[in-house]
């Protein structure tokens, strides 16, 4: 069974039951970063996947200060066959970063993770239009001997590969994942006006 068959699991368990509301409460804080209500009017697919990627693995709950893959896994960890344990015991270990394309091969694509620098080839359905040398914002997910990607990615535009990776190398030694988040986060930002605004130039909204 691919790896999107358990997150699927995963994300119908994060918005039902009492953790509807939970999901309520974080759109808005999720879109409170780009100036925009929960549900804005013709706001973009992709950001709402990027929403739910959030939510599902980086957000504590307000009850518990869980994620609700965490959550998830002490309510059915003692009614999960092994192998499903496993797998989302494995899913607690993502990596949720900025990578770079470096080979595109037909059922594999290596990337390079832009902070710390490390090498990995994700076995996985390549998302339309992957080209090399991109930038994406991405979460990776061990399954089994390979990585998948998560659900959500966020591409940012070739002409400003250049100035983000300037702006990575300036927090590189650093090793506070906050710092590291806010410029995840930032560039986030920055490409959701560039959604808004395509007429302008990308690198305006890129630079400092």
């Amino acid at each position: 069974m691919p790896l999107s068959k358990y997150i699927d699991t995963l994300l119908q368990f994060a918005g039902s039951g009492d953790l509807e509301y939970e999901i309520v409460r974080a759109k808005k804080e999720y879109f409170a970063r780009f100036g925009v209500s929960s549900n804005p009017d013709g706001i973009f697919e992709n950001y709402m996947l990027n929403f739910v990627d959030w939510y599902v693995f980086d957000r504590p709950l307000t009850n518990t200060g869980k994620t609700p893959l965490w959550t998830f896994l002490d309510r059915f960890s003692n009614t999960l066959d092994e192998k499903e344990l496993e797998i989302y015991r494995d899913m607690t270990r993502n990596i949720h970063s900025l990578f770079q394309v470096i080979k595109i091969g037909d059922e594999e694509v290596k990337i390079k993770e832009l902070f710390d620098e490390n090498k990995f080839i994700v076995k996985d359905e390549m998302p339309k239009g992957f080209c090399k040398n991109e930038i994406f914002e991405a979460r990776i997910i061990p399954y089994g001997q390979d990585y998948c990607f998560g659900e959500a990615f966020m591409f940012h535009p070739l002409q400003a590969v250049k100035i983000i990776l300037e702006k990575i190398k300036r927090i590189k030694t650093s090793y506070e994942p906050l710092e590291r988040l806010k410029l995840i986060q930032d560039l986030a930002s920055r490409k959701f006006k560039l959604e808004q605004y395509r007429h302008v130039d990308a690198l305006k909204f890129y630079k400092d």
